[in-house]
C-alpha cells in the first residue's frame, strides 16, 4: 500500500465526492469481505472507497473543515459497511475510535481531544443514525 492511497481526493458536491480511489487500514476483522460498488472491505482490514463516493462529511455538532474530511470518509464508510453487514455493529467502537484518531493526525486536536463532546455526540448520533436509516434500495417515482 502506498501513501498516495491515504490521501483523500475529493470536490464538493454531495457535500463531498471522492475522485480517487482511497484505502485505509482499520484493524477491523470483516463478518465476510464485501460491500457495495463504492465501498469495500477485505479479510485483510483495508477499508476500499471507490472514487465517485459521496459522503456529507461531519455529523452532529462537528464542523466541516478540511481537517475533518478524512476522519468522516473512513467513518462514514465504515457505517455504511456496519450497515450492510460486512462489520459487525460492536465495531461501531473501532469505528469511532479511528475517528478520532485520524482528527488528531490530521490537525483537529480540539475537536478530537479536549471537545469530548464531539466524541460522544458522534457516538450518540451513529447509533441513532444505525437505528433509523433503512439500507433498501428505493426507487421514484
Amino acid at each position: 500500500m502506498t501513501e498516495d492511497l491515504h490521501l483523500v481526493h475529493y470536490t464538493e458536491g454531495y457535500l463531498y465526492q471522492t475522485e480517487e480511489n482511497f484505502e485505509w487500514p482499520t484493524g477491523i476483522k470483516p463478518i465476510a469481505p464485501g460491500g457495495n460498488r463504492f465501498v469495500t472491505m477485505g479479510n485483510d482490514g483495508v477499508l476500499f472507497v471507490k472514487a465517485g463516493y459521496a459522503w456529507d462529511g461531519a455529523s452532529g455538532p462537528a464542523i466541516n473543515t478540511k481537517s475533518f474530511v478524512r476522519a468522516s470518509l473512513v467513518h462514514d464508510a465504515l457505517y455504511q459497511l456496519i450497515r450492510l453487514g460486512v462489520v459487525a455493529t460492536d465495531d461501531r467502537v473501532i469505528a469511532d475510535r479511528l475517528l478520532r484518531d485520524i482528527l488528531i493526525k490530521d490537525g483537529a486536536r480540539w475537536e478530537a481531544v479536549r471537545a469530548q463532546w464531539v466524541y460522544a455526540a458522534v457516538r450518540w448520533f451513529g447509533g441513532t443514525y444505525m437505528q433509523m436509516h433503512d439500507t433498501s434500495v428505493l426507487t421514484a417515482p
